[in-house]
């Protein structure tokens, strides 16, 4: 499992705006790249982020290959 940081407001009111801002530390591999001894290093990437709170979902994001190592999502949500 990944190691996330999660950034969020220490207090919100109900209907107040909020950004909420993650960092996924994760190698996003797509295993396309060949490592040191020549052989591929295995695929290994994260496919989906979700976001719930007291069991509702508040955000969702579908990841590709494409995206960085570590990747930084940022939402805003009521």
């Amino acid at each position: 499992m990944a190691r996330v940081l999660i950034n969020l407001p220490a207090r919100a009111k109900r209907g107040e705006v909020i950004e909420i801002k993650t960092l996924i530390a994760h190698p996003m591999e797509t295993g396309y790249r060949v490592g040191p001894i020549g052989t591929a290093i295995p695929r290994d990437i994260i496919n989906r982020f979700v976001c719930t709170y007291n069991g509702a979902e508040v955000f969702r994001a579908e990841l590709f290959p494409a995206i960085a190592a570590n990747p930084f999502i940022a939402f805003f949500t009521v």
